[in-house]
């Protein structure tokens, strides 16, 4: 089989293929087909170490894009919802904003 053409190099590298510089030239943006592949297999997951980021929520008014506080809990961004109702009554439609920590790592 030859050698993979500057394009397919090119591709993979987007793809998250981590390319080794052995005789590797580069210039550009581009990797000479003298490169060496490794392919590494990458994880992504929500994060729920003892130390991570709580997940907090939050809700935002669609009209004015006024936003709750964060909360650890989705009662309070609730009240809020219906507190900001009651002071613009013309206000019905609301996104939910959730806030969750997200790991990345290398298998191996």
């Amino acid at each position: 089989m030859g050698r993979p053409s500057r394009r397919a190099l090119q591709a993979l590298s987007v793809r998250g293929v981590e390319l080794q510089g052995v005789g590797c030239q580069q210039a550009v943006g581009t990797v000479s087909p003298r490169a060496v592949l490794r392919y590494k297999q990458w994880v992504l997951e929500p994060d729920v170490e003892p130390d991570s980021e709580p997940v907090t929520y939050a809700m935002q008014c669609a009209v004015d894009e006024e936003t709750s506080p964060a909360s650890e809990d989705w009662v309070a961004p609730q009240d809020w919802v219906l507190e900001h109702c009651g002071k613009h009554p013309s206000h019905h439609t609301y996104r939910e904003i959730i806030t969750r920590p997200w790991r990345a790592w290398r298998r191996t």
